[in-house]
């Protein structure tokens, strides 16, 4: 993947890709977003194990603020799983971190981004829009926990 480290804006947030070490305080902002809809540890695991899987991680001020994880798939990139720790929430880091993915569409010789979201989640929808992204679909009872509908939503460049 072509993404670096370094400052992505005026704020103080960094990028770089997470590593094995990385993987407990993850767990704990997935923990902290998702709760009992939380990803196993295995699932972090075998995307920091697959070539075509990129986590890349958001510092601010010295700790982890946030992740996001992306997978290349046939023709696209497919957005996994984005979380910011509630601490740090509203101050732009989800948006940072999914221009990132979609500023990586031409390294990964893609031209779109396709993620689902679930349809009660007004806020990151909004996000997404602002964004560049469209609603392409519904998927009926996509949450496992509790069964909620997901948006299907793409970026196209």
């Amino acid at each position: 993947m072509n993404v670096t480290s370094g400052k992505i804006d005026g704020s103080g947030v960094t990028l770089r890709k997470m590593e094995a070490s990385d993987l407990l305080r993850v767990l704990e902002i997935e923990s902290s977003c998702y709760g009992s809809e939380s990803w196993p540890p295995a699932e972090f695991i075998e995307r920091l194990n697959n070539a075509k899987a990129t986590i890349l991680l958001a510092e601010k001020a010295g700790q982890i603020a946030g992740f996001v994880i992306y997978s290349r798939n046939w023709f696209k990139l497919h957005l996994e799983n984005v979380a910011v720790c509630p601490f740090f929430r509203r101050a732009g880091i989800a948006r940072l971190m999914v221009s990132r993915v979609i500023a990586d569409l031409p390294a990964q010789k893609r031209r779109r981004v396709v993620l689902e979201v679930r349809k009660s989640n007004l806020a990151a929808q909004s996000c997404y829009e602002q964004l560049g992204f469209r609603k392409t679909g519904e998927i009926a009872g996509y949450y496992w926990t509790d069964r909620e509908d997901a948006l299907v939503m793409e970026y196209r460049c």
